[in-house]
């Protein structure tokens, strides 16, 4: 019985938000509503988190066990976020409400059990 619940636990998946550049011009810029590292979400100790080949090209950030549902993303990174810009030579795309901001990360889950969300 032990054994049969350790398994389902380990079955689990990690929450994961993945933000990466991929391309030379390409420039993502998440601002966070603060950096005190009390509140639980997405957190860094520079805001904005800025992702691109010429300054970092990755960011990721692992959470409780799960996938991303709209509570969860809610709580753990849109109460936490206040816009993200994504910028390249010919064009930017900024999500500034919280409502876009939710909306457009929920397009981002990804894995058949949606444990990760990947901004590229």
């Amino acid at each position: 019985m032990f054994l049969s619940i350790l398994l389902l636990l380990a079955c689990d998946p990690v929450r994961t938000i993945q933000i990466e550049a991929k391309k030379k011009d390409t420039h993502i810029l998440v601002y966070l509503k603060s950096t005190d590292s009390k509140h639980v979400g997405i957190s860094s100790k520079t805001n904005p988190i800025d992702v691109s080949l010429h300054t970092n090209p990755q960011f990721r950030q692992h959470f409780s066990i799960g996938k991303w549902d709209g509570t969860s993303i809610k709580y753990l990174l849109v109460d936490q976020i206040d816009s993200i810009v994504m910028l390249n030579r010919q064009q930017k795309q900024a999500y500034t409400t919280p409502i876009s901001i939710q909306q457009y990360l929920i397009s981002k889950r990804k894995t058949f059990s949606k444990h990760v969300i990947q901004i590229k």
